[in-house]
């Protein structure tokens, strides 16, 4: 979040004199400063591949999503970034992940917003096929 998120891009705009109302007009353009927007870029996929690896070392998974209120171009820059990240770091012993761009695009907060209703709704609780032993005995696993 302090590194990767929106907020961010909005904060370096400001610090260079610029509205951060230039991300929020279109997804499908920013008309944002090249200086600006590659610094984000840069500093953004190296937080998220960070990100990725630690969380691989916790859980095995095959693919990242780039997705958001991203314009298509930027997106395709975060996403080649991003994989060119994750290329500079440590992966010894773990399985590199494709990293994909999502379809989404602004639409992906709110639909995940409303996916979530119906996953508590629909789907099965994990956690309903533990016994009280096993309860237990995963809270003392956990680091």
């Amino acid at each position: 979040i302090d590194l990767a998120s929106i907020a961010v891009l909005e904060r370096a705009l400001s610090e260079a004199g610029f509205s951060p109302d230039l991300l929020w007009a279109s997804p499908d353009r920013w008309a944002v400063p090249v200086r600006v927007l590659d610094a984000w870029v840069d500093g953004a996929a190296r937080a998220i591949a960070q990100a990725v690896v630690a969380s691989l070392s916790v859980i095995d998974f095959p693919a990242v999503v780039i997705d958001g209120w991203l314009p298509p171009d930027v997106r395709a820059r975060m996403q080649a970034a991003v994989i060119a990240a994750l290329a500079g770091l440590n992966l010894s012993g773990l399985e590199m992940p494709e990293v994909l761009a999502g379809t989404l695009g602004p639409e992906a907060r709110p639909l995940g917003a409303a996916a979530l209703p119906l996953t508590s709704r629909f789907l099965i609780d994990q956690g309903a096929f533990l016994t009280p032993n096993d309860d237990v005995a995963a809270s003392r696993a956990a680091p």
